[in-house]
């Protein structure tokens, strides 16, 4: 093996899940604009069992987990489709025990994200105020990772809550080179990914490292913590991503409503995960149930920034 080939973090989805994704793990989901579905159909593909999922604010992506019967346990702050409502695998999911009895673990959505990056830089615990106060501190203390202490330079209380250090990180971006330094633009990531054991990043295309090097303040997952990098065109769908394809109201507000029954969950998997043995068959098929033209809307028109910044002499003004 070359000291090239050492550095190629590249591999097939099915790969990916299966060599850095094991039962029982925690599992920190990015959400949209960074929804990493081909990744998530992938381990309910595998049949990955008893996990633990994270993120501030769980989605669409989240709720497929838990309607597929892969979870255990949901880390977070928020569950819901935002503008679709309520999250129906979720709910049915707490309040019947269907497909499966999962505990919750819950937090208010920064605290989540301040807990990784606690574990992002390192620290045992960071401390907040905002939980002082609230019921947090007196329903299900025992499910939650924090204690009130008395702050060591103002004798004040403060809740010191514990940091957090997911197994796994999943997140689909624009772009990444062979090595793992994936760049996004448009949006944050939350801090889960600087946290996470490992980052499995599926990307819409892979790029030469000049690329990568000629914008580096895009690359916000470098090299160091990415183990597989999967080029998936279509990879968030139907979630965003920008500057290659908009969210998919039409397809995510059909999901939501077969998701209403376990049953409508059940034929979805049926259908788009296990009827198909990839990412590039979802997307063929698709387009064939779908059609070209609404694939074809969601691309984004081009947009130039605005205004001209100018162009400047090359030689140093004395």
């Amino acid at each position: 093996m070359t000291e090239n080939d050492r550095h190629d973090k590249r591999m097939d989805m099915a790969t990916a899940v299966e060599e850095h994704v094991d039962d029982g793990d925690t599992v920190f989901i990015q959400w949209q604009p960074f929804a990493p579905m081909a990744a998530i159909h992938e381990i309910i593909r595998q049949d990955v069992q008893d996990l633990t999922i994270t993120c501030a604010s769980m989605t669409h992506g989240g709720d497929l987990l838990v309607g597929s019967g892969c979870v255990e346990k949901v880390i977070s702050g928020y569950f819901g489709l935002e503008l679709l409502g309520l999250s129906h695998c979720f709910r049915r999911a707490v309040e019947e025990g269907v497909p499966r009895d999962i505990e919750i673990e819950e937090y208010a959505n920064f605290n989540v994200q301040m807990m990784n990056l606690a574990g992002a830089l390192g620290l045992p615990y960071v401390p907040m105020k905002n939980l002082l106060g609230t019921d947090y501190l007196e329903k299900g203390v025992d499910n939650r990772r924090l204690e009130v202490i008395q702050d060591p330079f103002t004798g004040d209380d403060i809740v010191a809550l514990q940091s957090f250090e997911p197994d796994v990180g999943l997140v689909h971006a624009q772009r990444s080179d062979k090595k793992g330094n994936v760049q996004t633009w448009g949006a944050g990531i939350e801090f889960g990914l600087s946290a996470a054991d490992t980052v499995i990043a599926s990307v819409e295309e892979t790029v030469d490292s000049a690329v990568v090097t000629r914008d580096p303040d895009r690359t916000v997952v470098p090299n160091h913590r990415v183990e597989a990098v999967v080029e998936e065109p279509f990879g968030a769908h139907p979630e965003n991503v920008y500057g290659y394809y908009d969210i998919d109201w039409v397809t995510k507000g059909a999901i939501a409503d077969a998701f209403k029954s376990q049953g409508g969950v059940e034929q979805y998997i049926e259908e788009w995960i296990h009827g198909v043995a990839d990412r590039t068959e979802y997307v063929e098929q698709f387009i064939d149930r779908m059609g070209m033209d609404h694939f074809h809307k969601l691309t984004p028109k081009t947009s130039r920034s605005a205004p001209d910044y100018g162009s400047y002499r090359q030689e140093v003004l004395r």
